[in-house]
C-alpha cells in the first residue's frame, strides 16, 4: 500500500491558508468587460499525448464580467482575473474536453473557466466553488452579466449554475457537493500558490472526481521545485495519473527568487496539465 502523505488534519493551518482571500474584499473598483473566445483546435506540446486536436463547432463563447482593472501581481485574491483563466478558456474552446455532464470549478474566483464550460456543455450541471464568500458573490454577479450579454441564446446550464462555499481538505464538504454524483470535469486555474495548498487541494479532488473524470489545471507562473514534488507525491498517493499537455517553460520548477509569469494577453502560454484516475483505481470507483 502507498502511504498517503497528502492527508492534512491540521485545521488551524488550513484555516490560515484558505482564509487569505478574505483580506481582499469587493470594495475595489471594477470594469465591466466582455471577452470573446473563438473555438479552435487545441495544440499540445507533449509528444506522448493522445489528446485529439480536432476543432469543435465554430460558435464563439462570450463572457461579460466585472473585473478589477489591474494585474494581481503578488496578491493572493480571487477578486482579480488571473492569467491562467484565459489559458483555461483557450484550452476549453480548443476542444480538449469533448463532453461533460457534471462540471465543478475549484477556486473559481471571477468564474471565467466555469462560464466558458457552461456554454460549451449546455446539458451539464455546472458548479462554481470558492472559500471566500465575497468571491462567490462576484462570481455569481459575473454569471448574471453573462446571461444579460447572451440574452435568449443563454443556455440553461448557465442559468441553472450553482455557487457553493468549499474549503479544500474538508472531506465532508466534498462528499456533500458530490451527493448527487461525482464530477466528470474539475477545473482549476492558478489555484496553487503555496506548496502547503497541494495536499488539501488533491484531497478535495479525490473526493469529487468521477472514476472516468478529468481534472484540468492551468497555471500562469512556474512552481518551485518543492511544489512540483508535492504535486507528484499527492498524485501517487491518491492513485491519480498526471499528464502535462503543454508548458512554456523548459525547467520543471523555478529556483528561489525567480519569477516567470505570463500576462492576460498570453492565453496560449503557461502550463496545462490533466489529472485522472489510474486504470486500476478507476475500476474500483
Amino acid at each position: 500500500p502507498v502511504l498517503d502523505m497528502c492527508d492534512h488534519n491540521d485545521d488551524d493551518d488550513d484555516d490560515g491558508l484558505m482564509s487569505m482571500g478574505f483580506m481582499f474584499d469587493a470594495s475595489q473598483d471594477t470594469v465591466l468587460t466582455k471577452f470573446t473566445f473563438h473555438r479552435h483546435a487545441f495544440k499540445v506540446s507533449s509528444p506522448s499525448s493522445s489528446i485529439p486536436v480536432d476543432s469543435p463547432a465554430a460558435t464563439p463563447i462570450t463572457i461579460a464580467m466585472n473585473v478589477i482593472d489591474d494585474s494581481p501581481g503578488a496578491v493572493i485574491s480571487g477578486h482579480y482575473l488571473w492569467p491562467a483563466s484565459h489559458l483555461m478558456a483557450n484550452v476549453l474552446v480548443g476542444g480538449l474536453v469533448k463532453e461533460a455532464t457534471r462540471c465543478l470549478e475549484l477556486g473559481a474566483g471571477c468564474g471565467m473557466s466555469g462560464l466558458v464550460a457552461a456554454q460549451l456543455f449546455t446539458d451539464a450541471k455546472v458548479m462554481f466553488t470558492d472559500y471566500d464568500p465575497g468571491v462567490l458573490t462576484r462570481c455569481e454577479g459575473n454569471r448574471d452579466e453573462t446571461l444579460k450579454a447572451l440574452g435568449p441564446s443563454a443556455p440553461a446550464s448557465l442559468a441553472n449554475a450553482s455557487f457553493s462555499n468549499l474549503a479544500w481538505g474538508d472531506s465532508s464538504a466534498a462528499s456533500s457537493l458530490a451527493s448527487e454524483g461525482k464530477f466528470d470535469l474539475l477545473l482549476g486555474s492558478d489555484v496553487i500558490y503555496d506548496s502547503d495548498i497541494v495536499g488539501p487541494l488533491f484531497e478535495t479532488v479525490a473526493g469529487l472526481l468521477h472514476g472516468e473524470g478529468k481534472f484540468v489545471m492551468t497555471q500562469s507562473f512556474v512552481y518551485d521545485a518543492a511544489t512540483e514534488a508535492r504535486i507528484d507525491e499527492c498524485v501517487q498517493a491518491k492513485g491519480l495519473q498526471r499528464e502535462v499537455l503543454r508548458c512554456s517553460w523548459s525547467g520543471v520548477g523555478m529556483a528561489e527568487g525567480d519569477s516567470i509569469r505570463i500576462g492576460l494577453e498570453d492565453d496560449k502560454k503557461g502550463k496545462v496539465q490533466t489529472f485522472y484516475w489510474s486504470e486500476e483505481v478507476a475500476k474500483a470507483r
